[in-house]
């Protein structure tokens, strides 16, 4: 790092020694120090079903898919699983359930997120949700294709 070497010129700081070859080399707490420590990658630990209908019409809809995502993740032995149930449109990326899933998952809290269908999710871009989620260690598990 350039910020490294002009500090070891200025004599603001030094490094804890040289290689053979002349190469500065600085040790962790050093780097801690000026970097500030590294916050080491959280292990996701959530198991989340979702469920979703688009309007308050279809709640009972809503039970079913829970009744079945119930089953299904019983089956895969997937415990300690926390439901979360939501009535909005899959186009509305605002919805506020959802919002707070994206949040989890971006704090890697998320592994793994299971829905009913593909489009329970959102109704357009799943792959891209799924890359998303796979980048911060949680798998998309979809019971069933539509």
């Amino acid at each position: 790092m350039r910020s490294l070497q002009a500090w070891d010129r200025d004599g603001i700081s030094h490094p804890a020694g040289r290689s053979a070859t002349n190469r500065r080399f600085y040790t962790k707490a050093q780097l801690d120090l000026f970097l500030g420590p590294r916050r080491e990658a959280a292990i996701p630990t959530s198991v989340i079903a979702y469920c979703r209908v688009s309007s308050s019409a279809q709640k009972p809809d809503l039970t079913n898919q829970r009744r079945r995502l119930e089953s299904f993740c019983a089956g895969r032995g997937l415990t300690d699983v926390e439901w979360i149930d939501e009535v909005g449109g899959g186009l509305n990326s605002a919805r506020k359930k959802f919002c707070e899933i994206m949040d989890a998952d971006e704090r890697r809290e998320v592994a793994p997120l299971v829905i009913a269908h593909k489009d329970r999710l959102t109704r357009f871009g799943f792959a891209w949700f799924a890359r998303l989620g796979a980048n911060h260690g949680c798998e998309l598990v979809v019971q069933r294709a539509l």
